[in-house]
Formats: structure tokens, sequence, C-alpha cells
């Protein structure tokens, strides 16, 4: 940003787009500092750079209202509850056991009649199996996670990202519980049971946790011991050199397979491998003055299956703040 008296600054900025109504709180300290008397805590929005998901963004800090005697004295406490203003759709995050990898699952309100918005009319493509959704007491809910996205998509600046996202779709008027363990962790005066997120609608409620169980994902950049030993070739399942075959609306592969081909979860700037499925990566220089061995097989890396994990829940966002 250049000023009138010529003199530049450099701005680095998160931005978001609400509806004009929408009544959001950012909670920087500038405004924790001006404004003591504040019950931050229970404010709907906040920056802190110390969540899980390393976006910057935490929406749902639900801790308790502060014991304030001059306040509590003649007035009967209010239960805490879960804070949202986007009655569409939210992202939860969760991550593949001890793994840097994140996947975002998008649970749809279905209120909208197109994914996400009207301007981004994405593919859905039906999952092979079903992911299972259960309640707080175990049982199992009537929804479940049926679809995944894999699409390619061009912003405004004519850059490009890869969305993946598990999706599933509630009645509108579902109000709708998480139970994410970080939540029960940092807030344990609440009555996780009986709290649902307040959607605007008829009353109706649904308390609900993925719980799944998936193969581990290996670093395919890292040559198995197996191979590097035994000097054979083997493919890598998750090659594909048909493109169309990405786009079409009935995926031949399963969701392993396409998890299996996710980025690691780190910054964009100290990421050294291939960003999406179809990127090719370079091939290094070769020495004229050298000649090739034609009795040595070059290796390709194998997955490595030491049985099944847990994938965790560990953040959510309403979708809207993420426009």
């Amino acid at each position: 940003m250049t000023f009138a008296n010529g003199q530049q600054q450099e701005l680095q900025l998160l931005v978001t787009k609400l509806h004009p109504s929408a009544p959001v709180v950012l909670g920087f300290s500038w405004l924790h500092s001006t404004n003591p008397r504040i019950d931050w805590p229970s404010l709907t929005l906040c920056l802190d750079w110390d969540n899980p998901t390393d976006s910057g963004l935490v929406l749902f800090d639900v801790s308790p209202p502060s014991e304030n005697s001059e306040t509590t004295i003649d007035q009967p406490r209010t239960p805490p509850q879960l804070r949202s203003r986007s009655a569409q759709s939210f992202v939860i995050y969760v991550r593949l056991g001890s793994s840097l990898k994140v996947l975002p699952a998008l649970v749809d309100s279905g209120a909208s009649s197109v994914f996400v918005s009207n301007q981004l009319d994405l593919r859905r493509n039906d999952l092979d199996k079903l992911l299972e959704l259960q309640l707080f007491d175990g049982s199992p809910a009537t929804t479940r996670i049926m679809q995944y996205h894999d699409n390619t998509l061009t912003l405004d600046n004519n850059l490009q990202f890869q969305a993946r996202l598990l999706v599933t779709q509630l009645p509108p008027s579902t109000l709708i519980v998480l139970r994410l363990l970080w939540l029960q962790d940092i807030n344990p005066d609440i009555n996780w049971k009986n709290l649902t997120m307040q959607f605007p609608g008829p009353k109706a409620s649904l308390a609900a946790t993925i719980h799944l169980h998936l193969q581990s994902i290996s670093d395919l950049n890292v040559p198995h011991p197996d191979t590097i030993t035994s000097g054979t070739t083997q493919d890598s399942p998750t090659s594909d050199t048909n493109p169309d075959r990405e786009r079409s609306t009935t995926p031949s592969r399963s969701l392993l397979d396409k998890l299996r081909r996710l980025p690691p979860n780190i910054p964009r700037n100290q990421y050294k491998g291939l960003r999406y499925p179809n990127q090719q990566r370079p091939k290094p220089p070769t020495n004229p003055n050298v000649t090739p061995d034609p009795t040595v097989t070059p290796t390709v890396p194998n997955p490595i299956d030491p049985g099944d994990l847990d994938i965790k829940i560990i953040g959510a966002v309403p979708f809207a703040r993420l426009l």
C-alpha cells in the first residue's frame, strides 16, 4: 500500500465476507484492552494462531460466562450455548492419527440448492461405501457421509486450488451437535449431550460425531525398504494418467485411493512435493558423460500398511467464513 506521502507499507490480511446482518465480533487484542468489561469468550468469532487447524480461526469459543458477583446476584445464569451464524454449511477438520494430513469434511444442512453457493456448482461423487455418523450414546445416526468432492477451483485472481471434501447433507430444520473432543476438554462444565447449535428452524436435534477407521497413508516420496532391497518396479496405486477419469461423476477409485494423494498440511511456501494429483514431478538433470546402467531398475515407493487409524475431529468452522 502506498500512502499520500509516497511511503509504502506491506499489508498481510485475512479476508472474510459476511452477510450485512451477521452479528460477528472479531476478537482482536486491541479490542480486549480497550473494552475490559466485555465477556469476550462468549462472543462468536476470534482469531487464534495456536488453533489446531492452522487457519488462524477459532469460531466456536463456548467458554461459560465469567462469574461476576455484581452481575449474577439477582440474575439466573444463562446456560452456555454453541454459537453459530451459518444455517447452511460448515466444515469440520479431521486428522488421520498422528499424521500431518488434515481432511476437511463439509457438513451441508441442505438449505442451499447447490453446493456452497450459486457461483460454485461443484460435482458430487457418490462414495462406494457410506461413512457412518454416531450419536453421543453410541447409536447410529440416520445421516451418513455419502459424497466426495475433488475439484480444481479458480478464484477471481486466477489462482487455483484443489478442493477435496467429504460431504454429508442434513435436513434444513436439523439442529446439530458436533462431538468435538477439544471443545469438551476446555469446557468441562457444559452438558454436551443436551447442547445444540442454535440454527433457525423447527425444534430438532442431532448429536453426532465422525467415527472412522482408515488404513495408514504413507509418504509416496519416500521409497519403501522392501522395494529398495528387491530392486523391482511397482506401479504407484495413486497414479492416473487419464485426467477425464478424475472428473467422472461416478469415480472408479475408492475414497482411500483419493486420500493417498492429499498433500500434507504444511505451509504452502515450505511444501516441496507434488501439490495436485496430475502434477508431474520434474526430472532430475542428467549427466551426458555418465552412461546409465541398464541392469538397474528404478524403484517406486510402496504404501505402508501398519494397520487401522482412528480419525480425530480437530476443529470446526462455518463454511461461510471461508469464502
